[in-house]
């Protein structure tokens, strides 16, 4: 298979094109000119063929709400074209689509179990403005593909809302928005992720003409209702079809016998070959991305197999692209080992990554960025792989106009610093767009996920340490937490030799980075500057440094997710620093901290907790002594961690073994605490209060 080599993309008509009424597009939205920025949507939307590549109204709909600007002046800005047009299709899809950013970055890309019960109430109110949006974008135009499409996605994604359901049986909606059922303080920290956006849907809008009635399986899975809406107003949409697909995946409680019987079912009939091939990728996909990084032989070789079969298939362009992204990563990954904690890497299997790479970059130029940067980075910084096709200076100067990646445009601005990858200085630029340029990167990176800090240590480390070291200083500069805190590890005269580069150990800096990082909450330097007070504590003796320690500790609570590494960290030194403490700090050490860990569902934590527990009762720390509730909490731990020295300990000391008739000693102390516990210490242990003995 061959394909045309796109020496400078970044030089087509296309690219200039869409940068060009990109720039145009925000113009008007800024000048508030929403008949004119309308008008501009409809030029470039073909109802009957949408386009949907470099230009279209859809990829100018994702420009606009991309973090350009802050959240609440663009949510702003586009509450008043709505208002200015308020019969616009595109003015009502965009603001929707907002929103459903919007609910996406609230609910984050955790799964499920790891999401807090706050966010799912913020995601759920943005969620409800969104839905909102594109029902009313249908009653401006029943024929938008884009709001149905839509629609059907943030409805998978976060479910239906109540209110919808509810009128679609002819039922009048209940109070919105509905707080039952929620703790009064988790509601308004839910409430207060839309607070500055401007809050909840404040009307619930009536239902457009074009919803047809619900059939009765519908009401139980939306999907299938909202998948054949849209298809009646855009057959065969291999978009659609594909975010159809993905709610199939195990996760979202499918499997990949449904995935595959979609696929060869009626509703795919009329698709080509190439594009039946397009769904089995994503769904191959599915589990080759849960294995891919696997060491063992047998699942190396099925995901080269299943891959190999997809290549010598018929394949459209994007999902070629798809295929070989997948392919290069895996390599990738293969090809990376550590030898006495030196990285090696597997040069041949590298230059097959990086062939990859470059027909890549020649099928999707335009999302070469976002998807393969970071795998050409390795080929290129850390393999030592030769860029002869020089696609690190394309893609970066591709990615100048098109800012699709974060990560892309501070490696530019580092490129252009540095005279780097070819790419000559940036004095075209005056100082103000390069800030601009450094701005939306960080705002990029934000909305995204994406850790820059961690980025600048790999430049540091991996590539260029003054480069790194600028790009540090300049995100210092700017407040960012992240960059901080790596930084001051780097700066601390404790560093490896080998991870210093050419900073200058400095040990004032790290102190003062670092303690600007916890006070920014960044949940590792609240950690590890807890961690320092509380060294100075146990040193010299300093209850302020204690105090201290013992603040950052709780404040990680606040700050980050039960799943991260740094809230269990932070909780079970919590625990032990209280656990020395005054009896109102014991107290908040079993009533408090070691009930949170225990409610994890986490194993390790639930016998970390049920070891503290057991300890707690044994010696009457923050509760009184009873034997039996330790040996509750024992067995626990038992269940957990058979083996640990630690539970043998615990059994030892309950039992009194080693004492003078310890055995018949503490046989009698378990039934006599049996029958003396306070309630509670019960509702503590079993979680309800102790049965009456004088009830029946």
């Amino acid at each position: 298979m061959t394909h045309e080599r796109l020496i400078a993309p970044h030089e087509r008509p296309e690219v200039a094109d869409a940068v060009s009424v990109r720039r145009m597009a925000r113009e008007l939205l800024l000048a508030g000119q929403g008949e004119a920025l309308d008008a501009l949507f409809i030029n470039r939307d073909d109802q009957e063929e949408p386009r949907t590549g470099l230009g279209s109204a859809q990829w100018l709909m994702q420009q606009l709400i991309a973090p350009w600007l802050e959240e609440a002046r663009l949510m702003e800005l586009l509450r008043g074209w709505v208002a200015e047009c308020p019969q616009s299709y595109h003015a009502w899809l965009v603001l929707g689509a907002a929103w459903g950013q919007t609910a996406a970055r609230i609910r984050s890309a955790r799964c499920a179990n790891q999401v807090g019960r706050s966010q799912w109430i913020g995601a759920g109110l943005a969620r409800d403005h969104a839905v909102a949006c594109f029902l009313q974008a249908l009653a401006c135009d029943p024929r938008g593909r884009q709001a149905w499409h839509r629609l059907f996605r943030v409805t998978c994604y976060l479910g239906e809302p109540q209110w919808l359901l509810d009128q679609q049986v002819g039922k009048v909606p209940d109070a919105y928005p509905d707080t039952d059922g929620h703790d009064e303080l988790i509601w308004q920290a839910g409430l207060a992720h839309v607070a500055t956006l401007g809050g909840a849907l404040q009307q619930i809008p009536s239902l457009p003409a074009c919803l047809a009635p619900r059939l009765p399986h519908e009401f139980e899975d939306g999907k299938i209702y909202w998948l054949r809406q849209a298809l009646a107003v855009s057959p065969n949409d291999l978009d659609l079809l594909g975010d159809y697909l993905y709610f199939l995946y195990p996760r979202w409680g499918g499997s990949h016998e449904q995935m595959q019987g979609f696929i060869d079912g009626p509703i795919c009939t009329g698709l080509t070959e190439a594009q039946r091939n397009d769904l089995r990728e994503l769904k191959e996909n599915d589990w080759i991305g849960m294995i891919d990084d696997s060491e063992d032989a047998e699942d190396i070789a099925q995901v080269r197999e299943s891959l190999d079969a997809l290549l010598a298939s018929d394949l459209l362009p994007e999902t070629r692209a798809r295929a070989l992204r997948a392919y290069s990563r895996h390599l990738a990954y293969q090809a990376r080992t550590e030898v006495d904690g030196e990285v090696c890497w597997n040069k041949a299997e590298m230059q097959r990554v990086y062939a990859m790479l470059v027909e890549m970059f020649e099928l999707m130029p335009y999302a070469f960025a976002e998807r393969s940067l970071y795998t050409l980075e390795q080929c290129v910084a850390h393999a030592g792989i030769e860029d002869s096709a020089d696609l690190m200076r394309r893609c970066l100067e591709l990615e100048e106009l098109l800012h699709n990646d974060a990560c892309a445009l501070l490696w530019l601005d580092v490129a252009r610093q540095c005279d780097a990858f070819g790419l000559a200085g940036d004095a075209p630029l005056a100082a103000g767009c390069r800030e601009t340029r450094f701005d939306l990167a960080l705002r990029m990176a934000e909305a995204h996920g994406t850790d820059v800090g961690q980025h600048a240590f790999n430049l540091y480390d991996g590539i260029d340490s003054d480069a790194g070291i600028a790009l540090f200083e300049r995100l210092i500069a700017r407040g960012h937490a992240g960059a901080m805190l790596v930084y001051s590890g780097e700066l601390s005269p404790d560093a490896p030799p080998t991870k210093r580069g050419r900073a200058v150990p400095d040990a004032a800096r790290s102190a003062a980075l670092l303690e600007q990082a916890a006070a920014a909450d960044h949940p590792v330097a609240l950690c590890n500057w807890g961690l320092r007070r509380a060294k100075a504590f146990y040193n010299d003796g300093c209850p302020e440094a204690r105090a201290e320690a013992l603040r950052c500790y709780r404040r990680v609570n606040d700050v980050a997710l039960p799943h991260e590494e740094a809230w269990s960290y932070a909780m079970k030194t919590l625990v032990r620093m209280l656990w020395e403490g005054a009896p109102e700090e014991q107290h908040e050490a079993v009533h408090t901290v070691l009930v949170r860990i225990w409610l994890q569902d986490d194993a390790d934590l639930e016998a970390w907790a049920s070891r503290f527990f057991a300890d707690a009762f044994l010696s009457g720390i923050g509760v009184a002594v009873n034997r039996w509730l330790a040996s509750v909490w024992l067995e626990r731990a038992c269940e957990r961690e058979p083996d640990d020295p630690d539970v043998a300990d615990l059994q030892g000391r309950l039992q009194m073994k080693g004492e003078w008739l310890g055995g018949l000693r503490w046989r009698r102390a378990v039934e006599r605490d049996r029958h003396q516990i306070d309630p509670v210490a019960y509702a503590l242990t079993f979680g309800e209060a102790p049965p009456n003995p004088d009830a029946g």
